[in-house]
Formats: structure tokens, C-alpha cells, sequence
């Protein structure tokens, strides 16, 4: 499966514009500042529900708007619109709304690696285990659902270790 086509609607340069794909590799190229970064975040908030450079919506909607709309198109006719203001986001799939973010990401896989997540050396390793945890959550859910209970009880740990030092 991939994306056959998106629709852009106040995302940073863009007003409504919309981009198409063919199967295989596709290039996109302009000058600095005409949004190419801007597309694939576009891509990636369909896939994941969130940018991969902001946690801030107004970051990334466009200047003296406050709705954005993002809708995307598979080659099997599968629609996914993402949708929302400052503090509100509405992810649908096929017109179905998504209430867990984990029952969305395997309609639409994508990993983009930046520069930043892809560093293996030095003091980022907190950031590196991040994106391969994320990456390795797409290709396997029950990853996902272990990492997720792991992650709980090492929150419970924490809070147990925190009230046995007071």
C-alpha cells in the first residue's frame, strides 16, 4: 500500500493545495523555505497522529488560521483526514473517528528518520531508543502493547521508589 495523494489545507505555506504520488519513488525538490519538510510531516501526521518536529499545532498551522485539515488517499481507496486547532485534533479513517492513536498506526506505516533520531554515538540515547522503539511499534503491535506495559511499571516503580525515599 502507499499514498496515492494528499490534501493540504493550512499547513504553514500551504492554503489548500494537494500533491499526488505514484507507486515507487517519488522526489520532491524546490528551493529552501517552499514546504518540502512541510509534506512529509503532512504525511506523517496522517500516519502517527503527530509531527516529527513540533508538539505545537500553532507551529505548524498555517499564519492568522485556526483550522487545519490534512486529508490523504491510498492506491485501495483508503481516506484518512486529520483535522484540527491549537488544542484539538480529529484523526478519521474511512469517516470513522480514531479514539486510540495505537488503533491507527498500522493503516498507514511511515518512518521518517531525521538527522536528530538517527544519531548512535554520545549522550542522546534516551532520543535514539525513542525512534527505534517507534519504528519497531509499526511493524509489530504486540511490541507495541509489551512496550506499553513496561513503560507503566517502570512508571510504578518510580512512584514506589519516590514514596519509600520521603
Amino acid at each position: 500500500m502507499y499514498l496515492k495523494e494528499i490534501r493540504l489545507g493550512n499547513i504553514r505555506p500551504f492554503s489548500h493545495t494537494q500533491i499526488k504520488f505514484k507507486k515507487g519513488i517519488n522526489v520532491v525538490f524546490g528551493e529552501n523555505g517552499t514546504g518540502k519538510t512541510t509534506i512529509l510531516e503532512s504525511i506523517h501526521l496522517l500516519s502517527l497522529g503527530k509531527s516529527f518536529k513540533t508538539a505545537h499545532p500553532e507551529e505548524y498551522i498555517k499564519k492568522n488560521q485556526h483550522r487545519y485539515k490534512i486529508q490523504g488517499k491510498t492506491n485501495t481507496d483508503i481516506k484518512i483526514q486529520i483535522e484540527g486547532t491549537k488544542t484539538k485534533k480529529i484523526i478519521k479513517v474511512q469517516e470513522k473517528t480514531i479514539n486510540k492513536i495505537s488503533n491507527h498506526i498500522k493503516t498507514l506505516p511511515v518512518v521518517i528518520s531525521t538527522p536528530d533520531e538517527i544519531v548512535y554515538e554520545g549522550d542522546q540515547n534516551k532520543k535514539k531508543q525513542k525512534n527505534l522503539n517507534k519504528n519497531i511499534c509499526l511493524c509489530d503491535l504486540k511490541y507495541m502493547q509489551e512496550l506499553k506495559k513496561f513503560n507503566l511499571i517502570i512508571k510504578q516503580r518510580n512512584v514506589a521508589i519516590k514514596k519509600n525515599l520521603d
